[in-house]
């Protein structure tokens, strides 16, 4: 009510009727005042965004979190396979005699296994990437 006697009276101080001046202000407060947003409004918006953002920040701490998770989980199954392949390869040529094959061997398991984390971490980075 302030705000349209203040109006009302800015119109009046400028040389206008106080039945116009009245009317005027009243469509002009009618008008905008549901279409403008007060500082409380502003405010109130601020902290539904900073609390949207929080969520989504904490979010992405847990889907990391699972991530680390499945990360390690394939790095101590593809270890533990490996460590099987090479008892059953060492057995092998252990009994061939080929040393320096299973050396070879063991190089490109290695090469492969890093291979295959690199792409799993890449694909998951790829997945995060752009922030939904």
């Amino acid at each position: 009510m302030t705000d349209r006697l203040t109006l009302t009276r800015a119109f009046e101080g400028a040389g206008i009727t106080s039945e116009a001046a009245e009317r005027i202000a009243t469509e002009i407060y009618d008008a905008i005042h549901e279409n403008v947003a007060t500082k409380a409004d502003l405010e109130r918006t601020e902290a539904e965004v900073k609390a949207d953002i929080a969520a989504v920040r904490s979010d992405l701490v847990a889907l990391e979190q699972r991530l680390d998770l499945r990360f390690n989980a394939l790095e101590q199954s593809l270890d533990a396979r490996f460590k099987a392949l090479d008892q059953r390869l060492d057995l092998r040529f252990e009994k061939q005699g080929d040393l320096v094959e299973v050396r070879i061997l063991r190089a490109e398991r290695q090469v492969v296994a890093a291979i295959v984390v690199a792409l799993t971490v890449l694909f998951a980075a790829l997945h995060l990437w752009p922030p939904h």
